[in-house]
């Protein structure tokens, strides 16, 4: 948990590739025992920040603490020898050594007879692992290991080095949600444990669900820099992206999706074609305009003249999904709020939302909410 005291500073720092700006005047801090996520889009400069405060990269102005401490030249080495290891998506592990010797590359644990001492290499990892939550054998080499797991390992040697700042390249983003998850958590542990925290990502949901503070960079260019709690997803996109008509028009369609994915493939598309995302928004607009009717792909075409079927590809494409899916997961979304009037039966929400058979609603209901609407009813009522 933090303590307010800073542990990595970066003032005024630019940096130019050539005549192109990376990184323009940005100011940056992290607490001991907090978690600083830097969000921004593809190509907003994450990624040279990252290396800029790992050493790896020199920069035209500015400059970098570490622990109160300016270097004349900040790199790699001075980085580490000052408590700072960095995390990355591509798990680098040596695949000739066994999980536990890559956990302690580098830190020499021998015996009395000053051999490599494998049982306590082996036991130290085990207890890391403990920590971690995740059972992994410390005998076994990488290529036997899942990308999960070699992401653990990897997070592994923060305890083995005894780190005290994280810098996280956006390894969470690969992996299922329950995945996703756990490497979160473990981050969240570390900052537990007083440990600093810095973790670069594009992904909103994410930054939201483990932050203590949030910078936004764009363009190279910080933002804004603020408490979680000051921020939710709607705003976040609009920082990171700027805001335009099109833009709105991509939240509007993805506003309602815990995953914003969907909004990123929108906006991507809509740089080759704003007409694509005036298409979708129209046929969003009259799905959720006619909730309660029976609707049909054909319906939702005609109504914004396009095909059925290059409105279905627009649909897949670009939302991940179908038109009929989409639907159902609009009444779903609707009857909630309908369920909390305990005067109305199940029955008739269900029919007011456009599924008259109230079976294939319950059933449609769990599929995209994990409970009965029975269950729902008693959850957001109690």
């Amino acid at each position: 948990m933090t303590n307010g005291t800073v542990c990595l500073k970066a003032i005024g720092v630019s940096k130019k590739f050539g005549n192109t700006p990376a990184l323009s005047n940005i100011d940056f801090s992290l607490d001991n025992g907090e978690i600083h996520t830097v969000l921004g889009a593809k190509g907003a400069g994450k990624s040279t920040l990252m290396q800029v405060l790992a050493g790896g990269v020199s920069i035209d102005a500015g400059y970098v603490e570490v622990n109160g401490k300016r270097p004349r030249s900040h790199n790699p080495s001075f980085a580490r020898s000052n408590g700072m290891q960095s995390l990355y998506e591509s798990q680098y592990l040596m695949q000739d050594l066994t999980v536990a010797e890559n956990i302690f590359m580098g830190e020499y644990v021998a015996n009395r007879a000053g051999f490599l001492n494998y049982k306590k290499l082996k036991n130290q990892a085990e207890e890391i692992f403990d920590l971690l939550n995740v059972p992994i054998n410390p005998d076994t080499l990488p290529i036997n290991l899942t990308e999960f797991e070699r992401q653990v390992v990897q997070m592994a040697r923060v305890y083995a080095n005894k780190a005290k700042i994280v810098l996280a390249d956006n390894i969470a983003s690969l992996f299922s949600n329950g995945q996703k998850q756990q490497i979160l958590e473990i981050m969240k542990e570390m900052a537990q444990s007083g440990i600093g925290v810095v973790y670069f990502t594009h992904m909103v949901e994410d930054a939201l669900k483990i932050s203590s503070r949030i910078t936004v960079i764009r363009d190279g260019e910080r933002i804004c820099v603020k408490q979680r709690k000051a921020f939710d997803a709607k705003n976040l996109i609009h920082e990171m992206v700027g805001f335009d008509e099109t833009t709105q028009k991509c939240l509007d369609i993805a506003k309602d999706e815990e995953d914003k994915t969907i909004f990123y493939s929108l906006s991507k598309a809509a740089e080759a074609n704003e007409n694509l995302v005036d298409y979708l928004k129209n046929a969003t607009d009259y799905i959720n305009g006619h909730l309660e009717e029976s609707i049909t792909p054909q319906m939702v075409a005609d109504a914004v003249h396009l095909s059925s079927g290059y409105l279905m590809m627009l649909f897949k494409n670009h939302m991940n999904t179908s038109i009929m899916e989409y639907t159902y997961r609009r009444r779903i979304e609707k009857s909630k709020s309908m369920l909390t009037d305990k005067s109305k039966k199940i029955s008739q929400i269900a029919a007011d939302v456009g599924i008259p058979n109230s079976q294939y609603f319950s059933v449609l209901f769990k599929k995209y909410t994990q409970m009965t609407p029975k269950e729902y009813r008693k959850t957001s009522t109690s």
